[in-house]
């Protein structure tokens, strides 16, 4: 990671992405089934990797765009949801071996959405 001089300073990063069912008490909801009203909390990280280059200006952002078809945004923490369904937080800096994290809390709809047959 950042070995070679003209090396982009975002290959050092590494992303990851968890979701929590807080109704269902559920820690790792990867694969589960969320009911209807359910809330659910995303955990979005991004850890610098590299030995000694602080990444400046970075901006964590999420499509929801599709989340938004079965439920509504309850908090996203200092971020904001544009009309396209993406959220973005305010640019910050990642200091070497840091981790930033942003969550997204989100409310099954009840009714759950019924999606179209394609």
């Amino acid at each position: 990671c950042l070995e070679e001089e003209n090396s982009d300073e975002t290959e050092c990063l590494i992303l990851g992405k968890t979701a929590r069912n807080d109704t269902q008490d559920i820690e790792n909801a990867d694969g589960t089934v969320a009911q209807a009203g359910d809330t659910i909390i995303y955990t979005l990280s991004t850890k610098n990797t590299s030995k000694g280059t602080e990444i400046k200006d970075y901006v964590v952002e999420e499509n929801l765009i599709d989340v938004l078809q079965y439920a509504d945004v309850v908090n996203l923490g200092g971020g904001k949801l544009d009309d396209y369904g993406v959220a973005r937080w305010p640019a910050t800096d990642i200091n070497p071996g840091e981790t930033l994290s942003r969550k997204i809390v989100i409310k099954i709809k009840n009714p759950i959405p019924s999606t179209p047959i394609s």
